[in-house]
């Protein structure tokens, strides 16, 4: 995340919570609860970060990037949806980063894409993944976040963080200077190098992978 200010985190309790970024660089942390989440304005960048929770997430003004982790964090299942929502989205200049859940574009929901649902009665786009190994007995989470307002044409695969994955063995990963990708290493030996873009690593299996800024 690109700084020209000091940042601030914030971090949300178990209970329903409101918390407002500041006007320089934010990461607000949700926690349990359904909480409001507003990020800054001014010249910053804000990151928020979902968690438990019927959340709403409020763009500002900056850049602003909205971060999920877990299908758990904003979802639906057989009994309905249990999902966030996304408030002043603006496609010109913020980012959804699902890179964690393996999701890094739009499609037909499945293969790393998730689908687009336009509700005309809320006037919500649904993001949907259907991708999700069958458990039997087990009500599967599938991840669902709602964007207020109808983004079925302005949405498209600039909005989101890129995934650069590699399998079991040794790897070297290197980002690009275009746009913002987070890194995989999985087992093996990984080596993971930064660009110049905004670039997160993600070393998924402890000290043998290495992230190198370049």
């Amino acid at each position: 995340m690109p700084s020209i200010t000091q940042r601030t985190d914030w971090y949300g309790t178990a209970k329903s919570d409101a918390i407002n970024g500041s006007d320089g660089n934010n990461i607000l942390y949700e926690n349990a609860g359904n909480d409001v989440l507003t990020a800054g304005g001014g010249d910053g960048v804000s990151v928020l970060i979902g968690g438990d929770g019927r959340d709403w997430l409020v763009a500002g003004s900056q850049s602003d990037t909205f971060r999920y982790t877990a299908e758990s964090d904003s979802y639906y299942d057989s009994t309905g949806g249990h999902n966030d929502l996304i408030v002043g989205f603006d496609p010109a200049h913020d980012m959804l980063d699902l890179t964690t859940l393996g999701l890094d574009g739009i499609g037909f929901g499945y293969g790393r894409k998730v689908d687009r649902v336009y509700n005309e009665v809320l006037d919500r786009t649904y993001l949907r993944s259907y991708d999700h190994d069958y458990i039997p007995g087990v009500d599967l989470k599938y991840f669902q976040v709602a964007l207020q307002g109808d983004y079925r044409t302005t949405l498209t695969d600039d909005n989101f963080w890129n995934l650069e994955a590699r399998d079991r063995f040794d790897d070297s990963l290197t980002g690009t200077d275009e746009g913002q990708e987070t890194l995989f290493g999985d087992l093996g030996r990984a080596v993971l190098h930064r660009c110049h873009g905004g670039l997160r690593w993600v070393p998924l299996h402890g000290p043998r992978d290495q992230g190198v800024g370049t």
